[in-house]
């Protein structure tokens, strides 16, 4: 039974994934031109609507197949979300958000896939591997200005275990720099669902949780906050991480 299942999880989703995945690419253009006419976004706006429409029919998807719980707080506009990295399926969680208009901060992987790489340069993702640190966070910075949400991954990169590894910098000297708070959210299960290196989804639960927001206040007045801030919230992470698992 257990094989049965695992078989249907993997045909379900890789080809619902595949299917959505073209069916998006196709009416992209026409849903593109719809918003930038009726709803007069800008092209970087349009672009992350798009993303976002993509990423939560995907999760709809999934779904059926895995149970997803969805977190049902809101965030406060803009801010710098931190999110835990344990599967390559991480980044279709930006569909979980209650809010639309965010850019992702990210290495440079996702830039390499054929059908992302597009989508993520109109959308004025930025390249974490191919800009200096400080540029990094200026472009973030100004994207928050703008009024947009910003995304980072504060691992780097995926962790192989579900326990969160060491937290970089980016996101915290990003909030200070921009005065908005830090909004954390956990996501549980999708290291069991697709972990870093296997090919096999595998039946699992699926839990997001997004964390009370970490203002920036205290922590602009020391010396150096940032790293104050990074510590405060990956302990939060941690302690709710564990919390998911039980």
């Amino acid at each position: 039974m257990n094989t049965l299942r695992t078989i249907w999880i993997n045909l379900g989703i890789y080809t619902g994934t595949v299917i959505w995945t073209i069916t998006g690419i196709l009416a992209s253009p026409f849903v593109y031109v719809l918003l930038r006419s009726t709803k007069k976004y800008t092209h970087a706006k349009a672009a992350r609507k798009l993303i976002w429409i993509y990423g939560r029919v995907w999760i709809r998807m999934v779904s059926l197949f895995t149970p997803i719980h969805l977190p049902e707080d809101d965030i406060p506009s803009p801010c710098v979300l931190v999110v835990n990295h344990a599967s390559f399926f991480d980044v279709y969680f930006i569909g979980v958000l209650p809010q639309w208009n965010v850019c992702l901060a990210v290495r440079d992987w996702p830039f390499s896939i054929p059908f992302f790489k597009p989508f993520m340069l109109a959308a004025g993702y930025i390249n974490t591997e191919s800009s200096e640190p400080g540029h990094v966070i200026a472009q973030s910075v100004k994207t928050i200005q703008d009024g947009c949400t910003m995304i980072y991954f504060p691992e780097g990169t995926r962790n192989s275990t579900g326990n969160l590894r060491r937290f970089y910098s980016g996101a915290f000297h990003t909030a200070l720099t921009a005065n908005v708070p830090v909004v954390p959210l956990c996501i549980s299960g999708t290291n069991t669902l697709l972990p870093r290196g296997a090919k096999c989804i595998r039946p699992t639960t699926i839990k997001t949780r997004l964390l009370p927001p970490v203002y920036p206040d205290r922590y602009q007045r020391l010396a150096n906050g940032h790293i104050a801030m990074r510590k405060d919230v990956k302990k939060i992470m941690t302690q709710a991480l564990q919390e998911m698992a039980v």
